[in-house]
């Protein structure tokens, strides 16, 4: 797919955007599922942000979901009364290039905005059951922090994980709405600390992806692999020492 990660000029030239204004990507995940549980919530954020301040939305297109079920959610009377400007667009590379900020489903396209250096919100919604039963379910290694938020939820985005600490916000379930996500990101569309605290600490998570030093992504795969075997060994010893 051919990429135009140049120009803003360009860009705005291609998809018929306003080069003056604030460019926001919402990405609401790569299944028709996520796309009909997370997209209508962000579509209202969307209204609310563009009688707040001069915006415009892009929505990039994964390749497992097909566009015309998203033009749906556009085309809905609702949604056109709401008079937000919102585009498709073809790439979710580009896309976080070039906005000023985003609304980001969990999954891998939160590194991904971790590693481009986009300041973004994370969103996540599924059925009430499911989020019950993942909230008893999932434990987390000892590197990494169990901080939970005030309704006692642990974080889920990659980023956060990857950082061991809560660098970007999470709204899960209930507390994702349209006006928590317009409280969220209006903050990181406007220069100031907030904005820079939040794009210091994503180039810190996007270092910790790197390689060391004199080392290669191969290497560093191998060598956890052999930690986890030595791990692996060593707690099969002590449960035979156990039996004897």
């Amino acid at each position: 797919m051919h990429s135009c990660r140049g120009p803003r000029e360009e860009y705005a030239a291609k998809y018929r955007l306003d080069p003056t204004k604030n460019w926001i990507a919402l990405l609401p995940g790569s299944r028709r599922k996520e796309v009909q549980l997370n997209l209508p919530e962000m579509l209202r954020a969307a209204a609310i942000l563009s009688s707040q301040t001069r915006c415009e939305f892009v929505i990039p297109i994964a390749s497992t979901v097909d566009a015309a079920y998203v033009r749906n959610f556009l085309q809905n009377p609702m949604q056109q009364n709401r008079k937000a400007k919102v585009t498709l667009v073809e790439d979710a590379r580009d896309a976080l290039h070039h906005a000023r900020a985003s609304v980001v489903a969990s999954g891998t396209a939160t590194v991904q905005a971790a590693v481009i250096g986009n300041p973004f919100v994370v969103v996540y919604r599924v059925s009430p059951l499911t989020f019950t039963l993942a909230k008893r379910l999932i434990r987390y290694p000892a590197e990494i922090p169990a901080e939970v938020d005030r309704d006692g939820n642990l974080p889920i985005a990659m980023v956060n994980l990857i950082a061991s600490r809560r660098i970007v916000p999470e709204l899960l379930q209930s507390r994702f709405t349209a006006e928590n996500i317009v409280d969220a990101l209006t903050p990181l569309l406007a220069d100031g600390p907030q904005r820079d605290r939040m794009m210091a600490d994503l180039a810190e998570a996007n270092r910790k992806l790197l390689p060391a030093s004199g080392s290669s992504s191969i290497s560093q795969v191998c060598e956890a692999v052999q930690a986890l075997l030595n791990r692996n060994r060593s707690a099969s010893g002590q449960i035979s020492t156990m039996s004897v």
